[in-house]
């Protein structure tokens, strides 16, 4: 739940965990990193479609934002 609340900055809460052990520590690591690289590519991504259509608001691009043909 930390993951998708807090995004990257849960990093440091997974890494003083006592709960979790070393190789506990490594993979919430990981999955933390791929979700914040994640993460920025769709912003990226969304900044990109909005400047391609200009910030028009219109109904196709919801639909490629949301992955609709």
């Amino acid at each position: 739940m930390t993951l998708f609340l807090l995004g990257p900055f849960a990093l440091p809460f997974a890494l003083r965990s006592p709960k979790l052990t070393t190789n506990g520590k490594w993979i919430a690591s990981g999955l933390i990193a791929a979700y914040g690289v994640y993460l920025c590519w769709s912003v990226w991504r969304l900044i990109q479609q909005v400047r391609m259509y200009g910030g028009s608001g219109s109904e196709e691009m919801i639909h490629l934002m949301m992955g609709r043909p």
